[in-house]
């Protein structure tokens, strides 16, 4: 295994939790956000410039994703520590 971690749950398996599909889900979402950002970033950059003004807005509308994906994930933390994954914070921040 080349990286060590918490795993990522795959939310396309059937026999998953819902918590672990959610969890999924919101990763990719958050992946494919940070890859539109990217994409029409460097259009804005380095475009011809005629579709501008709607990569802008795109632009924006997927960077104002990220602090609601931070909020999403501490709350997912927090909770996960009151439940049944106590010590998940001293795992990402020490390992394990």
């Amino acid at each position: 295994m080349l990286l060590k971690g918490t795993r990522f749950p795959n939310p396309f398996i059937g026999k998953q939790s819902i918590k672990e599909r959610l969890q999924g889900m919101t990763y990719i979402l958050f992946y494919l956000f940070v890859a539109i950002a990217a994409i029409t970033g460097f259009y804005l950059k380095w475009g011809d410039g005629d579709l501008k003004e709607p990569m802008e807005t795109v632009h924006k509308l997927a960077i104002y994703w990220f602090p609601i994906f931070i909020l999403v994930y501490i709350a997912g933390i927090v909770i996960a520590e009151l439940t049944g994954k106590k010590g998940i914070t001293s795992k990402m921040i020490g390992g394990d």
